[in-house]
């Protein structure tokens, strides 16, 4: 019942519509979708031409080519670049309630691995 509260109100965060106005612009953007889709297929032709006994360098190559000039097409692109931002607004905040839920259950404060949250105690 707490987890649907908690859940219910982290909905109404800005950073939850901001993640939904995002990612409805990723999904609707034609161009990068087709782009995203023409990337997976030509990852998955170039597996399979490093399966092939007689391996063609020249195809190899020519599929490398065109798997990075759709890469940063797509990485250079207004909607994915928003939806990613966003996408990593969203993990931070789950991420952060997590770690408040922990430290309500067990009294510590997770390690970030930096140790400036543990003080340098969790040995790490």
């Amino acid at each position: 019942e707490l987890a649907a509260k908690l859940g219910k109100a982290i909905a109404q965060d800005g950073i939850v519509a901001r993640l939904k106005e995002t990612q409805a612009k990723y999904e609707a953007n034609t161009e990068l979708q087709q782009a995203i889709l023409e990337y997976n297929t030509q990852r998955a032709a170039l597996e399979e031409a490093y399966k092939t006994p007689e391996r063609d360098d020249e195809v190899v190559e020519a599929i490398t080519q065109r798997i990075q000039s759709l890469y940063n097409r797509i990485v250079e692109d207004a909607d994915y670049a928003g939806f990613v931002a966003a996408k990593e607004e969203m993990d931070r905040l789950l991420s952060d309630v997590n770690s408040e839920i922990a430290f309500q259950v067990f009294g510590e404060r997770p390690c970030s691995h930096n140790c400036g949250s543990c003080g340098g105690g969790c040995s790490h």
